[in-house]
C-alpha cells in the first residue's frame, strides 16, 4: 500500500503520535521495521505491506531476492533476468544469443538457491533453537523458487513469428524512429500469446505514451496489425494504467529494454 506521507496517515497505520512525528521528520528514504509494521518513506510517500518489500528489494540500487515476501518472486526473476541479459549483451556484442543467456541465468539462480539452502541447513544444525522457524520457512521458499526456475527452463521457446532484421523497416507506418525493436524485445520477454492481454495492453499503452507509436495510429489499426503480423485473433486491446502498481514490474522491464535500444 502507498499513501501520502503525513503524520495523520502514519497514525492510521498504527504508529503513536510521537513515533509518527519522528518518522515524518526523518531522512528521505527512511526504512523502519517495528511492532507496528514495516514502513519505507520516500518522496513524501509511505510504502507498506508488499510495496514496502518492493521498494526495499528492488529500488535501492540493487535487486535482492524477496525472501520475506514470496509474492514478489516473479517480479524479482524478471527484473534480475532483464539486468543480466542487458549486461551480457554489452559484453558479448554480436555473439549474444538471448535464449542461451536466459538458460545460463536460470542455472545460476538454481545454484545460488541450492547454496543458500545448504547454508540455512548448516545454521539449523549449529543453532537449532535460534530462529529455526524462520530458517525452515526460508528453505521452503528457496525450494519452491528452484521449482519455479526449473519450470522456466522446461518452457518451450516461443516461435519467432517475425525476424527483426527482415521487418524492422517494414512498420514505419506504426512505430516512430524505428522503435519496432523495442516492441519486439518486450514481445519476446513477456512471451506474448493471444491470452496474455494485459502484457499486450501495457506494451501498446507505454509505447503510445512515449510517442513510439505514431499518434495517427488508432487502437483498431494496432489490433489489426497485431493479428496480421503474429497470426493472432484478438478482438480488442483493453486500457491499462501504465503508472499503476500492478504495472510496476512491466514498467521496470520496459525501462531496462528501452536502454538497450
Amino acid at each position: 500500500m502507498i499513501t501520502a506521507l503525513t503524520i495523520e496517515n502514519l497514525i492510521k497505520l498504527g504508529l503513536n503520535k510521537q513515533r509518527a512525528t519522528e518518522l515524518f521528520n526523518g531522512s528521505n528514504g527512511h526504512d523502519f521495521q517495528g511492532n507496528e509494521g514495516n514502513f519505507y518513506l520516500l518522496d513524501n510517500k509511505v510504502y507498506t505491506d508488499i510495496d514496502y518489500y518492493r521498494m526495499t528489494c528492488f529500488n535501492r540500487g540493487s535487486i535482492n531476492f524477496p525472501l520475506n515476501c514470496p509474492d514478489l518472486i516473479d517480479e524479482y526473476f524478471n527484473l534480475s533476468l532483464n539486468k543480466y541479459l542487458l549486461e551480457q549483451k554489452e559484453v558479448l556484442k554480436s555473439i549474444f544469443v538471448a535464449e542461451d543467456q536466459k538458460k545460463k541465468f536460470i542455472s545460476k539462480e538454481i545454484l545460488n538457491a541450492k547454496n543458500r539452502i545448504e547454508n540455512e541447513k548448516v545454521m539449523l544444525k549449529k543453532l537449532p533453537h535460534f530462529g529455526s522457524e524462520r530458517k525452515e520457512n526460508a528453505i521452503s521458499i528457496l525450494e519452491a523458487y528452484i521449482n519455479f526456475c526449473e519450470t522456466k527452463l522446461k518452457q518451450p521457446q516461443q516461435p519467432e513469428a517475425v525476424k527483426l532484421d527482415e521487418v524492422k523497416n517494414m512498420h514505419l507506418n506504426i512505430f516512430a524512429d524505428n522503435s519496432f525493436d523495442v516492441w519486439e524485445r518486450m514481445f519476446e520477454h513477456f512471451s506474448i500469446t493471444e491470452t496474455k492481454r494485459t502484457d499486450l495492453s501495457f506494451m501498446y499503452e507505454i509505447m503510445l505514451h512515449k510517442a513510439l507509436i505514431h499518434k495517427t495510429v488508432s487502437k483498431k489499426n494496432i489490433e489489426d496489425w497485431i493479428n496480421e503480423t503474429y497470426k493472432f485473433d484478438i478482438d480488442k486491446i483493453h486500457y491499462t494504467d501504465i503508472k499503476s502498481i500492478a504495472n510496476a514490474n512491466r514498467m521496470a522491464t520496459y525501462n531496462l529494454l528501452k536502454q538497450s535500444k
